[in-house]
């Protein structure tokens, strides 16, 4: 048996003036740690949801498999 992963990431990060799925965090984005550990963990399929700024963060974090939304 398999288990969905839902990376919620939709928050536009107005306080921060960045997108903060972009920060980097040991070498990789915080998004695209969230998608490696969800992944590593087995989850199957995993879903990052993005909202705001999706065109910027999809071209940037590797999806390794995850399907954006």
């Amino acid at each position: 048996m398999t288990i969905a992963a839902i990376i919620v990431a939709a928050g536009d990060s107005r306080r921060l003036g960045r997108p903060k799925q972009l920060v980097v965090y040991r070498g990789e984005t915080l998004l695209g740690r969230a998608i490696r550990l969800a992944m590593e963990a087995g989850a199957s399929p995993v879903v990052p949801v993005l909202g705001a700024n999706f065109e910027l963060i999809s071209a940037y974090v590797p999806l390794n498999g995850a399907v954006m939304v």
